[in-house]
């Protein structure tokens, strides 16, 4: 498993094997900023994305099948996951 921070990566992250993502801190993302993740292999392994700490997110955190895709979004006192496919 690997551990990776999204302010490392573009916009949109894609990764096999099993990852937790965590998110920049709410306080140095511009509210409204989107992130899209997916998951593009066809393992049983699965992506998290997690907050940085002291930060909070609802909705779906974790994708466990291929080609699936979380719509991450910044709201002001949190972040927002939608799962989009």
């Amino acid at each position: 498993m690997g551990t990776i921070n999204v302010y490392n990566v573009k916009d949109f992250v894609a990764y096999s094997g099993n990852r937790n993502i965590t998110l920049p801190k709410i306080v140095n993302t511009k509210t409204g900023k989107v992130y899209y993740v997916s998951k593009n292999d066809s393992t049983s392994h699965y992506v998290k994305i997690v907050p940085s700490p002291g930060d909070s997110i609802t909705g779906v955190t974790q994708i466990n099948q291929i080609h699936q895709t979380l719509m991450i979004i910044h709201t002001g006192p949190r972040w927002y996951s939608i799962k989009i496919s």
